[in-house]
């Protein structure tokens, strides 16, 4: 119940960015976002960012490392961690069965299998047209609250 409440706050929040930006001289960019925020970030490359969110609910990880950045040409950011990595770019059907059913029923983050490296992400997209302080600021933690609780599920699958 309460990530349905986050996900429909975070929408409203959505639409009430577009509809103030339609009046405003510009929009945000992801550096400004995330200064206006409050959190603690670094610079890892052009328009990337890590914001580090201690964990809380597992011994075995200390903290997640998320990173924001622009994708899409610039219109679109990303914000993203990494649950799981995988040594052969592969994880068994239990794992992949589990992030179905997690995409299916919960609003907001969602796990995704990136291309390059094959590891297991928590995710979430929006446009850049939307973006602000306060939004960032939600995405990211939910990002990192999912890191959290779904962790200890996922790598007892894993292993």
């Amino acid at each position: 119940m309460q990530r349905r409440v986050v996900a429909i706050a975070l929408v409203a929040v959505s639409c009430l960015a577009i509809a103030d930006r339609q009046g405003s001289a510009g929009p945000w960019t992801i550096e400004s976002a995330l200064k206006s925020s409050g959190l603690s970030h670094s610079r890892t490359g052009t328009d990337a960012y890590v914001v580090v969110f201690a964990a809380s609910k597992t011994r075995d990880v200390e903290s997640w490392p998320i990173t924001v950045r622009s994708v899409a040409g610039g219109d679109w950011v990303l914000v993203f961690a990494t649950l799981l990595r995988s040594a052969s770019g592969e994880f068994d059907d239990e794992v992949l069965e589990r992030a179905l059913i997690h995409n299916a029923r919960a609003a907001g983050s969602k796990f995704s299998l990136d291309a390059e490296t094959g590891d297991l992400d928590i995710q979430y997209e929006i446009p850049l047209v939307a973006l602000t302080p306060e939004l960032l600021r939600l995405i990211i933690n939910d990002v990192a609250v999912t890191c959290d609780e779904q962790y200890r599920p996922f790598q007892d699958l894993a292993n």
